[in-house]
């Protein structure tokens, strides 16, 4: 009695044994997504006394084993010396726009977490200190440190790595991605041109965000308090900030 050998049975067997493996390495493994990261600046009557402020946001994906108490902080060598820097984000959701300190309870595998910095919750001198990440945060080593229970898990390099590689692309995105003329026909049957994109995807850089709420952040930061104290001599309150 003759075996045959079935090639279309042994592909289906690797597969399987290959989905098997992956699978149990990412239940064992912390691997986390960035999914966005921005700087905006915004005015709410509900945060901050209705003052702008620039709001610097990190959201991040669990696509790993499940993570407890995850809390997120920046972290960078001073420049030109041995002191370390750490300025905690807070996190932040629809239902608590102050945030807290941590993800209390599970982070489990698929869901999202969102963390941040607000220029109305730090001190002129954690915006100055914060500051000095713009001298080389390569040379620097800036990371995201994300922490599971006070120990560390993962670390996010900024500039550098994965985010170097990332910003390098949609660079050249931007220069082989230029507009196009299209020629469509409108209801009055006049020809019309249209400028369209190749849409070609770009990747979330966690460096360009975070370099401008460094540099914006001070600004508002000064401006606000000259403008309460031009308003303190002259006995009136302070005028709006220019968006």
């Amino acid at each position: 009695m003759s075996v045959g050998f079935d090639p279309l049975a042994c592909l289906v067997g690797l597969l399987a044994i290959l989905l098997t493996i992956y699978t149990l390495w990412r239940s064992l493994s912390v691997i986390l997504r960035v999914v966005d990261a921005t700087c905006t600046m915004l005015a709410d009557p509900n945060q901050g006394g209705g003052r702008s402020f620039w709001y610097f946001r990190l959201i991040i994906r669990n696509m790993g084993r499940p993570l407890h108490d995850v809390s997120v902080t920046l972290v960078f060598y001073e420049p030109g010396g041995p002191g370390l820097m750490r300025f905690p984000l807070r996190r932040f959701s629809p239902s608590d726009l102050n945030g807290t300190d941590s993800h209390a309870g599970e982070f489990a595998q698929g869901m999202v977490g969102e963390y941040g910095l607000k220029t109305y919750q730090m001190t002129s001198a954690e915006i100055s200190g914060l500051r000095l990440l713009l001298k080389n945060p390569v040379a620097q080593q800036a990371c995201f440190c994300v922490y599971s229970q006070g120990y560390l898990a993962k670390t996010l390099r900024v500039g550098a790595g994965i985010d170097l590689t990332k910003r390098r692309w949609n660079e050249a995105v931007r220069r082989i991605d230029p507009p196009h003329r299209v020629l469509v026909r409108s209801t009055s049957g006049r020809p019309k041109f249209l400028k369209t994109t190749i849409h070609l995807p770009r990747l979330v850089c966690l460096w360009p965000p975070l370099a401008d709420f460094l540099r914006f952040a001070p600004l508002l930061a000064r401006h606000q308090a000259e403008n309460a104290k031009a308003a303190a001599d002259s006995g009136h309150s302070p005028s709006p900030e220019p968006l």
